[in-house]
């Protein structure tokens, strides 16, 4: 039971330039400013259903700054609005925006429209995800009776499992003890894996204690998802859990926890990747500057009293580069590459067609040649038994294979999709999107970790703006816990720098800057 198939309609400008949409913009908010002016704040929900991308981040940016009367008034004004006979898509663009600004302003007087938009089969996707998020940052108790009651159905019934379980949270949220009998049944699903995941996000309302113990439980018990979708996302949410919540209780409470965990990954030793090494920094408040487990079995068993008695934590160097360089590791752009279960998104857009040193006109191999030809080398030294899927994007997403599969089963397909994959032609069509294949990528079943490699910051797609393009990838990723590595290529601004190093750091991932190792991987000098 995946989710990337579940992904929103695509939303492109393709009859407007780059230009004409900065121009549509700036038409946009000087309307939206004259309407606030007069008393007509609502004139905003003709813009946040624009085709363009550009023109819906920026009306939506100026809404945030809504006060909370006037946010009242659009939601109000929504209900007999012209364009609530618009499109589906566009509904959903308009009603995910408005809920989505609920989440960061909170209004009580909101709450019936949002569990109506929630519960409705015929709103968007988007809309009732956001709606039961916005519901969830109400004050306690701040529910009637019946609404409280919709919400418990949605909580209990609710088909898809990611509005059943954006519904589970905000009850828990909203009235822990109501949410007792829904977190429990929820606990004990046995077909449905997602909510088992989101029950142990919701227990920790409760009870942080009962979280921890059925944390441990998931750790410890073997889980039989026979399609390989749920296992890995429930053991890293697992994880994820004991390091937030173990790490606020004394050091001596830690000790158990800490020990399990080592042992645990001791018994794999020999994958590349621990994901119990995060937590365990995060328990210890110790980074050993090692990605192998036995250095932390070493320092453990050397500093434990030490660390039981009060020792302040420090960095401390792990095991030598010649220890951990005896396993040999593939390199992706001079990054190393610690996981089997991988999520390539590749850009292709029309700035991958500049030559190394940035020009779209100068002679010499093209970014995207050697993007393509470093990815086919990658893909020829992993290992077989790699899981792994290709997503290249332009103004779309462009998968290459149906879902993640084995490497040895797909490299021919591979191989010859990524040597004809080129930029794509059409108008419109070779912007960047980076919304849509970033919500595919950290929900395609069986990976843990996605490798972003991108020339700049999103020109097309449902959102653009960084800031509140990572608030939403972060979002996803708590369903799945992946890592999000990102790779840039180009001379980037102050502002999409951080932006891509954000979209890193927030999905437990690095950035690198590969820029300058383009030219040596061209001329065939490693790193």
């Amino acid at each position: 039971m995946g989710f990337s198939q579940d992904v929103p309609p695509e939303v492109i400008d393709r009859d407007r330039s780059v230009r004409k949409q900065s121009d549509a913009r700036s038409e946009a908010l000087d309307q939206v400013r004259e309407g606030v002016a007069s008393g007509s704040p609502e004139v905003v929900l003709d813009f946040l259903g624009d085709a363009s991308g550009m023109v819906r981040d920026a009306v939506f940016s100026r809404l945030r700054k809504f006060s909370g009367e006037e946010l009242e008034q659009v939601v109000k004004a929504w209900s007999r609005h012209p364009m609530r006979k618009a499109a589906p898509e566009t509904r959903d663009l308009i009603e995910s925006g408005l809920a989505e600004a609920l989440v960061h302003q909170p209004r009580p007087a909101a709450a019936d429209w949002l569990l109506t938009v929630a519960s409705s089969k015929k709103s968007g996707q988007a809309s009732r995800e956001l709606s039961l998020a916005a519901l969830a940052q109400l004050p306690q108790g701040s529910l009637d009776k019946k609404t409280l009651r919709t919400l418990i159905r949605l909580a209990d019934k609710e088909s898809a499992w990611w509005i059943r379980g954006e519904a589970l949270l905000a009850l828990s949220r909203l009235d822990p003890e109501a949410a007792e009998k829904s977190v429990s049944r929820a606990w004990n699903e046995k077909r449905l894996w997602p909510m088992r995941l989101i029950s142990l996000q919701a227990q920790v309302h409760l009870d942080s204690a009962v979280a921890i113990e059925r944390a441990t439980i998931l750790l410890a018990e073997e889980i039989r998802d026979r399609q390989g979708v749920w296992d890995g996302r429930i053991e890293r949410a697992a994880l994820q859990l004991l390091g937030e919540e173990v790490s606020k209780l004394p050091r001596a409470e830690r000790v158990e926890t800490i020990e399990s965990l080592i042992s645990r990954a001791m018994d794999a030793e020999d994958e590349s990747w621990h994901p119990e090494i995060p937590v365990l920094r995060k328990l210890t408040g110790v980074d050993l500057s090692t990605r192998r487990i036995t250095a932390w079995d070493s320092w453990w068993n050397s500093r434990k009293k030490q660390w039981l008695a009060g020792e302040k934590p420090t960095s401390e160097k792990g095991e030598s580069a010649d220890e951990e360089g005896k396993t040999r590791v593939v390199e992706y752009h001079g990054v190393p590459i610690d996981s089997k279960r991988i999520v390539f998104v590749s850009d292709v857009s029309g700035g991958m067609s500049r030559t190394l040193d940035g020009e779209f006109d100068g002679s010499g191999p093209r970014r995207l040649e050697v993007a393509r030809k470093e990815l086919l080398r990658v893909l020829g030294e992993l290992p077989a038994e790699s899981l792994v899927q290709v997503m290249f994007f332009a103004s779309l997403r462009i998968p290459v294979l149906p879902s993640p599969q084995l490497l040895a089963r797909c490299h021919k397909v591979l191989k010859k999709r990524i040597s004809e994959q080129g930029v794509p032609q059409g108008r419109g069509e070779a912007r960047g999107n980076l919304y849509g294949p970033l919500r595919a990528a950290v929900m395609e079943p069986g990976i843990d970790t996605v490798i972003l490699l991108t020339e700049g910051a999103a020109t097309e797609g449902r959102i653009h703006d960084g800031d509140r393009l990572c608030w939403h990838v972060e979002r996803w990723n708590r369903w799945s816990r992946v890592r999000v590595h990102v790779l840039s290529v180009g001379r980037l601004s102050g502002g999409n720098r951080a932006f891509l190093e954000k979209l890193a750091v927030g999905n437990g991932g690095e950035f690198h800057d590969i820029d300058d190792r383009l030219g040596k991987i061209e001329t065939g000098d490693r790193y």
